[in-house]
């Protein structure tokens, strides 16, 4: 059997296997290989630069025999270009990591699988796989670049910016009218008024004109289905969150992706892999991509994004007033605020990944942070992404008689790596210097921390770039529920009489959600309870009275739920409460005035039958 039968499986002229293009031998591959050499320099030069410990200049010259090394042109010094980076041994030929992150970037959004790479170069499927993780290595390290270069976006275009609330808007009575038009039958002047939905929507688009809209959505990407779970249904878990994880009897093992999507309306794209939708989980999410005045539009599902004064929410499943409908027609978009913009990427997200049929959690957000890095590489564009590089790492610029010279700030000179400003013009000489100062000029490999020296690196780097799924036992602990913070920070304060009954009702409360009698729904109830008492205490100012009415028509918190939070807090000293006059079938809420006590809210249980169940066991 001919050993070479695998050549002529990839390629029409045998020759073109990249492991048979040399540098020496070019010709032979039908691939321009030497614009591929120039994207992987530029690569290297730009966001991994390796520099002369003496003469402190940035090294450039190549060599012909080894393109793997360069040299220092004054004093020869040498040093390997692809140690501690992306490519760190890297055996194949340099250009193919330029052809590979080429073709990623013209067929994005489509993505290049492992087999695609292998189909195009006629390499190993191991070392097309690798080679793709080299790839999502580089993209997660732009992540926050990208993330850096949205914030300021918005900052500056909103900067100050609120958007009118729902009592603010113009009343359309307060509208001047439309000019009258003649009816044929009565030739009576007849007034059209417009109608309320179009003018809200007006008064949105007018307000949001020029500026980018931010959307944030949720989806899953592949789920257990019940065949997987051997005929299970899941019940106790509700939501996108029960379609990614496998019943607790087979191990609550993660397979599924939960993916977060923060979308923009100029193309800017962030993806997170994330367990659950959780307040928790999701809003730190916000604070590093989004600022405070920023307009963001999302569903019903983000009631706690209440410290974005411009947010605004649609909701999804509401209901027709007409009996004959079910659903509302402005379901999906009501008074000009919509989800489209996430909801469309995650259309184009779900077709792309569908080429890799199925992608284990721990690496699912390292294929996110490559399909964001494409996308946003062609939103802000290539020299964008290296000035905000530049910034990131404190490099200096100096112009000074005819030459550039380009150092570390001295307050980041821990970073690992330094980056080349290139300019277009032949007046000035290019140098890459270190900025005056008597700190000695490591090698780049000492940059890093001493764990990175091992020595498989690239594992190591993705290890920890890596989403890690949480496990079974991880999930089952309620430690956001227990008061052990709580009794820390306040440990003088609890210690006086008249808060002996709080004392009591935070041990029975810490019983309560580290012990495994109690049901799963029972467990779900204290959880909608205390989901509704932080949304309560949240909107308390300190020291202030403060109406209850508005903070439960402003969250659609149910006034039973309330009520019974409200109780609670009274029996246990936690607040200060007025109780103004009530009159039934008149004001649908009692009209209670509330001021905190505690500068932070302890963890309780609200449920009734709790206290018959604590007064059965004495």
């Amino acid at each position: 059997m001919d050993p070479d039968w695998w050549k002529r499986f990839y390629f029409i002229f045998a020759d073109a296997n990249p492991h048979n293009a040399s540098i020496k031998s070019l010709l032979n591959s039908p691939i321009g290989t030497q614009y591929y050499d120039k994207i992987t320099e530029y690569f290297l030069d730009n966001f991994y630069p390796k520099f002369c410990p003496t003469c402190k200049i940035q090294l450039r010259k190549k060599i012909s025999t080894r393109d793997y090394l360069i040299r220092c042109e004054k004093c020869h010094y040498q040093a390997s270009r692809l140690s501690y980076t992306p490519l760190h041994h890297f055996k194949l030929p340099l250009w193919i990591f330029g052809y590979v992150l080429d073709e990623s970037y013209k067929q994005s959004p489509k993505v290049v699988t492992a087999a695609e790479i292998v189909r195009k170069t006629g390499i190993s499927y191991k070392s097309a796989l690798l080679l793709k993780r080299r790839i999502q290595l580089f993209a997660s390290d732009q992540r926050e670049a990208f993330q850096e270069l949205l914030y300021s976006k918005l900052e500056q275009e909103y900067k100050e910016f609120r958007l009118p609330e729902e009592d603010e808007e113009i009343h359309i009575r307060g509208r001047k009218p439309q000019k009258p038009i003649k009816s044929k039958l009565t030739q009576n002047a007849v007034v059209q008024a417009p109608k309320a939905k179009d003018v809200k929507k007006k008064i949105l688009q007018k307000a949001l004109k020029h500026k980018t809209i931010t959307n944030a959505d949720t989806m899953v990407l592949y789920s257990a289905s019940q065949r997987a779970n051997k005929g299970r249904k899941r019940h106790r878990s509700k939501g996108l969150t029960a379609s990614i994880y496998m019943s607790d009897k087979l191990g609550g093992k993660q397979i599924g992706t939960m993916v977060h999507t923060i979308a923009a309306s100029n193309g800017a794209l962030i993806l997170d892999s994330v367990p659950n939708q959780k307040m928790n989980t999701l809003g730190p999410l916000f604070r590093k991509s989004i600022p405070d005045n920023t307009a963001i539009f999302t569903d019903s599902g983000y009631p706690w994004l209440s410290v974005y004064r411009n947010h605004r929410m649609v909701n999804h499943t509401a209901h027709s007033k007409d009996k004959r409908h079910r659903w509302a027609r402005n379901r999906w978009s009501k008074d000009g605020v919509h989800v489209q913009y996430a909801e469309g990427n995650h259309r184009v997200i779900k077709q792309a990944f569908s080429s890799y049929g199925y992608i284990r959690p721990e690496y699912s957000q390292l294929y996110l942070n490559e399909f964001c890095f494409y996308r946003n590489l062609k939103v802000f564009g290539l020299e964008a992404l290296v000035t905000k590089w530049r910034e990131k790492i404190g490099v200096v610029e100096e112009k000074v008689e005819g030459e550039i010279s380009i150092g570390y700030n001295r307050s980041q000179l821990s970073n690992r790596s330094e980056l080349e400003i290139l300019s277009g013009s032949s007046a000035f000489k290019l140098k890459t210097i270190v900025s005056n100062s008597s700190h000695h000029v490591r090698n780049v490999k000492s940059l890093y921390a001493q764990e990175n020296e091992a020595r498989d690196h690239i594992n190591f780097e993705l290890k920890k770039r890596a989403y890690h799924p949480p496990s079974l036992s991880d999930r089952k602990l309620k430690s956001d529920y227990t008061n052990d913070s709580f009794i820390e920070r306040n440990r003088n304060r609890l210690s006086k009489s008249k808060f002996e009954a709080l004392r009591n009702a935070i041990v029975e409360n810490d019983l309560f959600w580290k012990s495994r009698e109690f049901k799963h729904y029972k467990r779900y109830s204290e959880k909608k309870y205390n989901h509704f008492a932080k949304l309560i205490w949240e909107n308390i100012p300190d020291s202030v009275f403060t109406t209850l009415p508005y903070i439960l028509y402003k969250y659609r918190i149910p006034h039973s739920s309330s009520y019974r939070i409200i109780k609670t807090w009274r029996k246990y000293n936690l607040i200060e409460l007025i109780e103004g006059k009530h009159r039934p079938y008149i004001d649908i809420s009692r009209n209670y005035q509330i001021k905190r006590k505690f500068t932070e809210l302890p963890n309780l249980l609200y449920s009734s039958y709790l206290t018959k169940m604590r007064n059965t066991t004495k």
